[in-house]
């Protein structure tokens, strides 16, 4: 009987330390980015504002951009993270290739918008957006 009750016990300490472990993993923390934030980008002739939406996928960070003068929202590519540095690219119809380059701090951030096939800079800003529920 003591064989039977110690394989019992040791089937329930490992069904306590794989719900254990379940537990500890759906409580990890999203990517910093991940969420809509409103931008703005300042230039000589107007403000164009959109939203910039991250989420995390299989395959790490993701994201699109909308705004002023997009029919549809863009997919981001190159998308890097580091030391609170955002970097990413799009490519727009009428533009071209554009840089993200900004520094985030906290849910806000700014930096500039590159132009590429322009050889343009324009200051970026922006803010994460929250629900009514935070």
């Amino acid at each position: 009987m003591t064989t039977g009750m110690r394989s019992v016990s040791l089937w329930s300490l490992a069904a306590v330390v794989l719900i254990l472990s379940g537990c500890a993993g759906s409580g990890q923390m999203p990517h910093p980015l991940v969420g809509d934030w409103n931008y703005a980008v300042e230039t000589p002739d107007a403000t164009y504002e959109g939203t910039l939406t991250f989420t995390e996928g299989e395959e790490g960070l993701m994201g699109s951009i909308v705004g002023d003068g997009f029919s549809e929202a863009l997919p981001l590519a190159g998308i890097t993270f580091a030391e609170s540095m955002l970097e990413c690219e799009f490519s727009t119809p009428d533009f071209g290739r554009m840089q993200i380059s900004a520094q985030v701090d906290g849910d806000s951030f700014s930096g500039n918008l590159n132009v590429v096939s322009y050889g343009m800079e324009a200051p970026l800003t922006g803010m994460r957006v929250t629900s009514d529920d935070e």
